[in-house]
């Protein structure tokens, strides 16, 4: 028995390709299948059976009428198999013959299948059609294999769109197993049923909720065939069975009704559940307290949403996933957040997701809406505070080298001076306001006498000349024009430059390209990532030093309404870079039947130009808010902006002046603080033996031009 079950697997597989383009263009297909090896007697059998020509060709195999020996050999018979195969694909119908069913099923079950319009392949579980091309498997671990096989290959391999199954009794769970998930190969089911309690339990069981065509049959009391469909959704909030036809055998078959009916373009107010997380400006939401639905707030996909709800007659509730992740996939083949909710159907449906090839393994696509690849956002570049800005025009190591200059040429220039018998009084202070002096043009308190210190002092004069042109010209242009550095615009820059980064703690789709990516720079970045949330990465590139990598129209989202002032100035730099050209769609659970319905609204809603022009509403929408909540903010307030004439001249406020009041605060400050200290030392000091006051004892007097005050009775009467 096991036997003959493994040889009919094998028929059944090569019939599936009979009425394949692919097939019939090329023998080679015969090469990549997968075969159970053949004996010689079945081998004849085959080539006995068909005859070998072009056209198309009619036999009928009675499979009570052939003795041929099914035993397998376990020698490698491939040479024969491929010559057996060459002579199958040159038919195209095998016609079986079953005593043990009523011919009037047959009939019935033909005629049902042959309503459908477009060609599917027939699959029937130990029934044997006539006039028709099928496949014929039991309901056992080999039948299911070869179920699970064809439902991956139908479609996009063969001519063939969708998949029939005609079963004596209502399918198993273990069947309907196999065919899920089925991707967009379309299923109907045919199943014979013996009473009306069997029929409506094939009909209204759960396993059969996502399977769109399913047809009853059953013979009532009075010998008359019947059918049966179901509507899954309907103003009863359930589905409903209805009859399509009663038939008496030898008379035509009429339908009442529609027999596959599209049941996915009226809901009937069906409420469905959609995930997603806050993704501006495509989903925008507020989170409510003690639930997982959110509150709506106009974005693109709520807009989109809005529109298929009122076409298809539903209504919805928004959900956030319980672990605020877009969804990352575990060793085990399970998936977290929204790809997660899909994948054990805890939500009908997300709103935008990015296409990946892991997640296609577990969620169902609609077609693309918007084309979005990732980037970064940095702070631009900043100049330093206006107070600062009078230690612009130079370098910290050219500052450091004046100081040091100033400091030693006054030390030198006051062991010059005190050489001359005539400048023995000359202080140490004295020396440094000279040199200081001439940086502000202020002339020497005496005339060098020596050839030595007037050639030091030329060539100081000369110094301080070009250092204080230098400086002023460049304290100009940096007043008016302040200089910042270049911005970051690649990953490679990012990498080589000083700056942290990171992306959102979401882990959707760029964590899983950084995290497995097999490019040298994707894996150095990955290993310095961080991982905040949304706003905490962003505040952390206002605060600068920090690059926060995401896809670029929610950084363009977040920078232009939160980031923006109203003459459309902003401290943010999005890179030019775009790296990962990814794209949105919405995902739904594996099988779901009324993902064509959706991604056939989404193509009308693209066709029709509804989402560029929700894109632009969006766009006035957020700065209109974001208008009105700076001016709420500023509490009408004017504009802090430089005002500019028309010349290009920038006129110069406190602002630009920061520098120059700070340091003469400071010195009146240091100059206070000096004097205070000298006036304590002074009172509480005893006065000098001469009876001179301390401020012009003979350590202080100092010398102005060619007059020195050498007679400190003469001056200490003067201060008296």
């Amino acid at each position: 028995m096991l036997e003959n079950k493994r040889i009919l697997f094998l028929l059944n597989f090569f019939f599936v390709f009979l009425n394949t383009d692919a097939f019939a263009e090329s023998n080679s297909l015969v090469d990549d299948i997968s075969v159970e090896f053949l004996s010689q007697g079945l081998q004849n059998f085959i080539l006995e059976k068909l005859t070998l020509r072009r056209q198309l060709g009619e036999f009928t195999i009675d499979t009570r009428q052939e003795d041929v020996n099914h035993s397998l050999v376990s020698t490698s018979l491939r040479t024969e198999t491929k010559l057996a195969c060459n002579s199958l694909h040159l038919a195209s119908q095998i016609h079986f013959i079953d005593p043990r069913l009523d011919p009037n099923l047959i009939q019935l079950a033909s005629s049902l299948s042959s309503y459908y319009d477009r060609e599917c392949l027939k699959v029937s579980v130990g029934i044997i059609w006539t006039n028709e091309t099928y496949v014929v498997i039991e309901d056992d671990e080999v039948g299911r294999t070869l179920l699970r096989s064809l439902k991956d290959t139908t479609f996009g391999v063969s001519n063939k769109n969708c998949i029939m199954l005609l079963s004596p009794q209502p399918p198993s769970p273990e069947l309907l197993r196999a065919l899920l998930p089925s991707g967009r190969v379309k299923k109907f089911f045919l199943a014979f049923c013996e009473s009306k309690e069997v029929l409506h339990n094939f009909l209204l069981n759960d396993n059969m909720r996502e399977n769109e065509n399913a047809v009853g049959m059953m013979r009532n009391e009075d010998g008359q065939w019947e059918a049966y469909i179901r509507q899954l959704y309907t103003s009863l909030r359930g589905p409903k069975i209805y009859r399509v036809l009663r038939w008496c055998p030898r008379a035509a078959i009429d339908y009442d009704i529609e027999v596959y009916p599209e049941q996915m373009k009226n809901f009937y107010g069906e409420k469905f559940r959609a995930t997603t997380l806050d993704f501006l400006p495509f989903t925008n939401f507020d989170r409510q307290a003690g639930t997982r639905i959110v509150k709506e707030l106009p974005s693109l996909d709520v807009f989109i949403l809005r529109e298929i709800a009122r076409n298809l007659n539903f209504t919805y509730d928004i959900v956030a996933p319980e672990d605020g992740l877009w969804g990352t996939c575990f060793d085990n083949g399970t998936w977290s957040g929204v790809v997660g909710d899909l994948q054990f159907r805890r939500a009908n449906f997300s709103l935008v997701l990015s296409l990946t090839v892991e997640r296609r393994f577990v969620v169902d696509y609609t077609r693309m809406y918007f084309t979005d690849p990732m980037t970064f956002v940095t702070t631009k570049s900043r100049p330093l505070p206006q107070w600062q800005k009078v230690f612009e025009p130079f370098a910290g190591t050219v500052w450091v080298l004046w100081g040091i200059t100033l400091g030693g040429c006054s030390l030198l220039y006051h062991c010059m001076r005190r050489r001359n018998p005539r400048n023995w009084r000359v202080t140490f202070a004295q020396s440094c306001l000279d040199i200081y002096g001439s940086f502000f043009s202020q002339t020497l308190s005496e005339i060098p006498s020596r050839i030595t210190t007037q050639v030091f002092i030329a060539i100081w004069l000369l110094y301080s000349l070009l250092t204080t042109t230098y400086y002023k010209s460049a304290l100009m242009a940096v007043l008016a024009v302040p200089s910042v550095s270049p911005t970051l615009n690649s990953l490679q820059e990012l990498y080589d430059s000083n700056l942290e980064y990171g992306m959102i703690d979401a882990k959707g789709s760029e964590y899983q390209l950084f995290s497995t990516s097999q490019l040298e720079l994707y894996q150095k970045l990955f290993q310095k990532m961080s991982f905040y949330s949304s706003a905490e990465s962003m505040r952390r590139v206002a605060k600068g030093h920090y690059a926060y990598i995401y896809f670029r129209a929610n950084l363009e989202s977040i920078v232009s309404t939160e980031y923006t002032d109203q003459g459309g100035k902003t401290d943010m730099h999005i890179a030019a870079e775009n790296f990962f050209p990814g794209g949105y769609a919405w995902g739904f659970p594996k099988g779901a039947p009324y993902m064509r319905t959706f991604d056939q609204m989404i193509q009308r809603c693209l066709q029709g130009g509804l989402v560029t022009r929700w894109v632009t509403e969006l766009n006035e929408h957020y700065g209109k808010e974001k208008r009105q909540k700076q001016d709420s903010n500023s509490g009408g307030g004017g504009s802090n902006t430089t005002p500019i004439y028309a010349d290009g001249l920038v006129v110069l406020k406190m602002t630009h002046l920061q520098g120059v009041f700070i340091a003469l605060v400071l010195g009146c400050s240091c100059g206070g603080i000096c004097f205070v200290v000298e006036a304590l030392l002074g009172r509480s000091g005893q006065a000098p033996s001469d009876g001179r006051t301390p401020f012009l004892s003979r350590n202080n007097v100092t010398q102005f031009g060619s007059r020195n005050l050498e007679a400190p009775a003469r001056n200490t009467a003067f201060l008296k």
